[in-house]
């Protein structure tokens, strides 16, 4: 479990992310990185119950987005090994991360 507080961004474009984070309260912003002379795009808000992270642990280890915490947060966060070998004991758990 990992406190986060307003203003830690967990990812970051174009770096390297270890780890599936489930949210156990507070919020995240995903956002695109936009062009060189614009501002990040917000694409989605997540909230308790909610995760990230995944699609780095799944395909490319670069993440595309920029996530940082918008409200206190206490995360959840799964080392990429320990997810992937739930995905490989669990068919279920794989596909709801792969679709």
């Amino acid at each position: 479990m990992r406190y986060a507080p307003r203003g830690t961004v967990v990812v970051t474009p174009k770096e390297s992310n270890d780890y599936c984070f489930v949210i156990r309260s507070g919020a995240v912003d995903i956002s695109s990185e936009g062009d060189s002379d614009s501002v990040p795009v917000l694409l989605d808000r997540r909230e308790a119950g909610r995760c990230f992270g995944y699609a780095t642990i799944l395909g490319d280890n670069a993440s595309r987005y920029r996530i940082e915490v918008v409200e206190d947060a206490l995360l959840l966060a799964n080392h990429r090994d320990a997810f992937l070998d739930v995905c490989r004991a669990n068919s279920q758990f794989r596909d709801f991360f792969s679709h």
